[in-house]
C-alpha cells in the first residue's frame, strides 16, 4: 500500500513540475500590491508564430494610472523563467530588467533597475457570459 501511495504521488509531482512555461504562463495579470499605481501584464504564447518569422512570446506592460502600455523586449526564455527588458527612453532615461517565473497560479517578476523588486502577480480568470 505505501508503495502505491508513493507511486501516485511521483505521478502527480512529474505531471506537475512538467507543465511548460508555454501551457500556463499566458494571461492577464495584476499586481497584488497595493500600489497607487496598479501594474498589469498581458503574456501572449502563440506556437506557430516563428513560421511567420515572428517570436512566440509577446509581453505587454500596462498602467492605467499613467496610461501607458509597453511592449517588453525579451532577453532570454528557460523552462522555468522568461527574462525581458522594459525601456522607457528616449521620454525618460529608465529601464527595467523584469524575470518573471510562474510558481503553481501565481507569478513572480523580479524587476532589477534602480533597485531591486520581487512583486506578485495574481492571474485574471476569464470566463464567457
Amino acid at each position: 500500500m505505501k508503495k502505491i501511495l508513493l507511486s501516485i504521488t511521483m505521478l502527480i509531482t512529474i505531471v506537475i513540475q512538467s507543465q511548460t512555461l508555454e501551457e500556463n504562463l499566458p494571461g492577464i495579470y495584476s499586481s497584488t500590491k497595493n500600489f497607487e499605481q496598479k501594474t498589469h501584464v498581458v503574456i501572449l504564447y502563440d506556437k506557430e508564430a516563428h513560421y511567420y518569422g515572428e517570436e512566440n512570446w509577446t509581453i505587454f506592460s500596462l498602467n492605467l494610472k499613467e496610461g501607458h502600455f509597453k511592449r517588453q523586449a525579451i532577453i532570454e526564455i528557460t523552462p522555468k523563467f522568461i527574462k525581458t527588458r522594459l525601456s522607457f527612453k528616449p521620454h525618460v532615461n529608465y529601464e527595467d530588467i523584469i524575470t518573471y517565473s510562474l510558481q503553481g497560479t501565481t507569478m513572480y517578476a523580479k524587476f532589477e533597475g534602480y533597485g531591486t523588486e520581487i512583486y506578485r502577480f495574481e492571474k485574471y480568470k476569464i470566463t464567457k457570459n
